[in-house]
């Protein structure tokens, strides 16, 4: 209970009631008398504490390391940012996969496992495009916006038979700035395809991975990519 503001309350009410019967006549004031009008004192102000802020979400980072995945029998990469919270993209190899096909998703580095859906499927192109359904933010990978020269050096992380989960480098032999397949001079297996190819210097995605030509490592680059995310946003 608020004592100080009843008090005051109070002496405010004593006096009105003292100044009423004065001007009534139901009170006379003796000569030299007069009503003593107590000053209130002041209002206490209470501080406004603000709610506390919520903990901050932590925000997924381009890291083409984090953003590698494992599909059944294949590779896939993580791309973004994500649409809406709780979904991602994950960008593979058609071959690798089936229109709206329902598959499990393995992020390569933490293990966990989580539930996809092949959204779009290009056959032509050998593109998927995986909504994954994860509570997780996971870290993705950076589309580049042209494509590579020759000569540029690029890495891949993919789960081929070999040696799953480990890391090899190449060379950019062409760079498929026609739409058509990219060549490259890297060590691809079994297990590998759909994996992505990223520039050393940047970290960028620069193409994935289809197989072999019985000579180099090929599959679709950054236009064939980039009208393939086109097409299915559309």
């Amino acid at each position: 209970m608020d004592w100080v503001y009843l008090r005051s309350e109070l002496q405010r009410i004593v006096v009105y009631v003292i100044l009423g019967l004065a001007a009534k006549g139901g009170y006379h004031l003796l000569p030299g008398q007069s009503v003593v009008v107590m000053p209130s004192p002041p209002p206490v102000v209470m501080p406004v504490v603000p709610p506390p802020a919520p903990p901050a979400m932590p925000l997924p980072r381009v890291d083409p390391e984090g953003s590698v995945v494992r599909i059944p029998g294949c590779t896939a990469t993580v791309i973004g940012p994500s649409p809406k919270p709780g979904y991602q993209f994950v960008l593979s190899a058609a071959h690798c996969t089936r229109p709206r096909q329902l598959l499990k998703v393995t992020h390569l580095r933490s293990g966990r496992v989580y539930d996809g859906f092949v959204y779009r499927h290009d056959s032509s192109r050998d593109l998927a495009l995986i909504v994954l359904k994860t509570p997780d933010l996971l870290d993705y990978a950076a589309v580049a916006l042209t494509p590579p020269a020759e000569g540029t050096r690029v890495w891949h992380r993919g789960h081929g038979v070999d040696r799953p989960g480990n890391r090899e480098d190449g060379v950019v032999i062409r760079s498929g700035a026609d739409g058509s397949f990219c060549r490259l001079q890297i060590s691809v297996s079994s297990g590998d395809s759909g994996s992505g190819f990223f520039r050393s210097d940047t970290g960028e995605l620069v193409a994935t991975c289809y197989g072999t030509d019985g000579r180099w490592t090929v599959g679709p680059g950054v236009i064939a990519i980039r009208r393939f995310l086109q097409d299915a946003a559309g």
